[in-house]
């Protein structure tokens, strides 16, 4: 029986030496071929970011390309837009000035009719003591001065010399 204990523990030990020599062997090969996907997974990364980079550079020449013709004729045309703006307020200036003289050449010629037909009433409001009071101020050619009542109110009649 000695002989078969002695073959068992020659199997056994036979056994783990292939055990471990295949151990060893298979964590040499996991160990190539990690560095071997590695070594491919960084050459891949670099290719793939040498792509983006020539895609990226492309695409900001094509941008150069295309949008400044356009960066041209928008400043062309914002130009344009301005010299328009210009020339309107210009117009509108012009216009309102004209207006202004038309409105006081009016009230030139308001005030001397006033004055030649006895029209010219002014209204002014109290002050001080007078305060909340009205004053009729009539013109100096007014004559005849009446009042009388009239729905709640006082009319004031007179004439004009």
């Amino acid at each position: 029986m000695s002989g078969i204990s002695d073959l068992a523990k020659a199997s056994e030990e036979n056994s783990k030496q292939q055990a471990q020599h295949t151990e060893t062997h298979v964590k040499a090969e996991f160990q190539k071929l990690n560095a071997a996907i590695s070594t491919e997974l960084n050459s891949s990364v670099k290719g793939i970011n040498s792509a983006i980079q020539d895609v990226t550079k492309q695409h900001q020449q094509h941008l150069k390309t295309v949008y400044q013709p356009v960066r041209k004729w928008l400043w062309i045309d914002l130009s344009f837009i301005a010299l328009i703006c210009a020339g309107l307020i210009g117009v509108i200036y012009w216009y309102l000035n004209q207006q202004l003289d038309q409105i006081q050449v009016n009230e030139q010629r308001l005030a001397v009719l006033n004055s030649k037909t006895g029209k010219g009433i002014v209204i002014e409001a109290g002050k001080g003591k007078n305060q909340g009071q009205y004053f009729i101020l009539l013109p100096k050619s007014a004559s005849d001065i009446q009042t009388y009542p009239y729905k709640k109110q006082t009319v004031v009649n007179y004439s004009v010399k």
